[in-house]
């Protein structure tokens, strides 16, 4: 990349550009301002980032104070040690060797066994790796099933949510789904990471589809993020409450990255707008789409979304609306029924 530096927030692809220069964690307040260079760098008044000298790990604007191995330090500057070496005394004899050497009387020396023995364990390493590799996610045919099965019933529109990563991380998701009637989801828009196109299937009341990205695509802040490598996310999801018939508990489901394979984990969609939006009025369990806490999701009436927990609910300014369809909130269903009396909504 030319010697600039990316620090990367990794959530199914996002990321952070820093556009300095050597520079290993830019300020989150400018991206054009460094806060740590990297090794054999200091950092600047103007915030950049300007190499030490050679061998020189850590310096000051005058001199340098801590050389890299194999080097060492003679008043501000950092002389080599002799061949193989990784540490050497004032005197320039060699008081320990570079990996894969051994000391000698006449100094370093190539320690052949040793080599051979890291090239083993290595290239096992790679096997090992090779074998353990996740395998490749099933196809949108085989998630969704048989080839005559009929297409649930999904609304076409933007679907709002959030995905984790490893259990833990979260992050917010939105994609503009269409569903047709032949069975086929198509879809398409701009993240964190770039532009996107979306294509799957969906039948059985299952739905899965496949987020491409453009390669080299500016993402919705109009930077090119180094995350989009022009990769496939797999995605492979089903109601919630098990049937299409109340989709106020969104889609559940997992996703991943096959050529990244330790890239992977869950996710949780619901519809913005939904068809049958007073089904059901019973909560469901899960994380809250506001706190990401595991909790009970309490119903929304009228709009029938039940994606958030009670406490964060609680919190909305009057007056409170669905954070995702805006539609003003008469009540906040915490149990399987309905109030003996509603009020109209305002």
């Amino acid at each position: 990349d030319g010697g600039s530096s990316w620090e990367s927030v990794d959530d199914g692809g996002s990321s952070w550009e820093c556009r300095v220069r050597n520079c290993r964690t830019c300020r989150v307040s400018d991206p054009h301002e460094c806060a740590e260079c990297w090794p054999g760098h200091r950092l600047g008044a103007d915030g950049s980032c300007e190499a030490c000298g050679p061998g020189c790990a850590a310096c000051t604007a005058t001199r340098c104070l801590q050389c890299s191995r194999g080097y060492r330090l003679v008043e501000d500057r950092c002389e080599a040690c002799p061949r193989l070496c990784a540490r050497c005394d004032s005197k320039k004899l060699c008081r320990e060797c570079l990996l894969h050497a051994r000391l000698a009387d006449e100094g370093c020396v190539l320690a052949w066994e040793r080599l051979l023995t890291a090239v083993s364990v290595a290239l096992g390493a790679i096997l090992f790796a090779r074998r353990k590799r996740r395998p490749a996610p099933c196809t949108h045919r085989e998630f969704v099933g048989v080839d005559d099965a009929a297409s649930a019933k999904y609304p076409c529109g933007s679907w709002k949510g959030f995905y984790t990563k490893k259990g833990e991380q979260h992050a917010v998701i939105e994609f503009d789904l269409v569903f047709e009637a032949n069975g086929l989801v198509r879809g398409g828009g701009v993240d964190d990471v770039g532009r996107f196109a979306i294509r799957g299937l969906h039948a059985n009341t299952k739905v899965a589809f496949t987020k491409t990205y453009e390669s080299a695509s500016e993402n919705d802040a109009g930077v090119r993020a180094r995350g989009n490598r022009g990769h496939a996310v797999e995605y492979r999801a089903t109601p919630a409450s098990g049937s299409t018939d109340d989709l106020g508990a969104g889609l559940v489901g997992n996703w991943s990255i096959p050529a990244y394979p330790r890239h992977a984990g869950a996710f949780r969609l619901w519809p913005v707008a939904l068809d049958a939006p007073a089904a059901s009025t019973a909560p469901a369990q899960g994380d809250c789409a506001i706190c990401f806490e595991p909790n009970l999701l309490a119903r929304l009436h009228p709009c029938g979304h039940a994606a958030f927990c009670r406490p964060c609910l609680d919190r909305l300014p009057e007056p409170r609306r669905c954070p995702f369809c805006r539609t003003h909130i008469d009540h906040v269903l915490s149990t399987g029924a309905l109030p003996s009396a509603a009020p109209a909504a305002s």
